[in-house]
């Protein structure tokens, strides 16, 4: 799929988000009100996914072997994903927890092999560390508010940032 499906996905995903939220603010109602907060939330969701492969699939990581050593990282998180559903929880939280840190070893050495760090790049490792922190401390139910704040937030200062960055080189839809 093309830059340009993703940048228009997410503008009609973040319009449905606004026009959400002004119907959950002047709302009287309170089934109107929850409606509101539905079409909010969907909205925001899914524009933060379209973005989220808007930055993937325009990465370099990917392309790289390390993306095929975290797709097995990832059976070795279902792994412990379904030791926790037959609740052997002491093993499956260290199954999991080595699963996620093992991507993200795996992203650092992909990003520290890099020739050139770019800005975009180091917001990407920064945003993939406080992201598997917050997974990491979700799985051993630790406080997990912050971090996901966190994540939150620094995704979609790297969305902005992708796409003003490749509107400035002209790159962004390019196809």
């Amino acid at each position: 799929m093309s830059n340009r499906f993703f940048i228009i996905f997410i503008s009609i995903s973040l319009l449905i988000a606004v026009i959400g939220l002004m119907i959950k603010i002047f709302a009287s109602e309170a089934s109107v009100h929850e409606f509101g907060l539905k079409m909010f939330e969907y909205g925001l969701n899914i524009s933060t996914i379209c973005g989220l492969i808007l930055l993937a699939v325009n990465g370099s990581f990917i392309l790289s072997k390390f993306f095929d050593i975290a797709k097995g990282l990832l059976l070795i998180i279902m792994l412990g994903l379904f030791l926790r559903l037959n609740h052997w929880t002491s093993y499956a939280n260290a199954v999991m927890v080595t699963g996620i840190a093992s991507i993200l070893v795996c992203y650092l050495i992909h990003f520290l092999k890099k020739d050139k760090k770019k800005r975009l790049d180091l917001l990407k490792l920064i945003w993939v560390i406080v992201h598997l922190l917050h997974i990491i401390s979700s799985v051993l139910s630790l406080e997990k508010e912050l971090y996901l704040d966190i994540s939150y937030y620094l995704l979609w200062i790297l969305i902005i940032y992708f796409i003003v960055s490749s509107t400035r080189n002209k790159t962004l839809m390019n196809d």
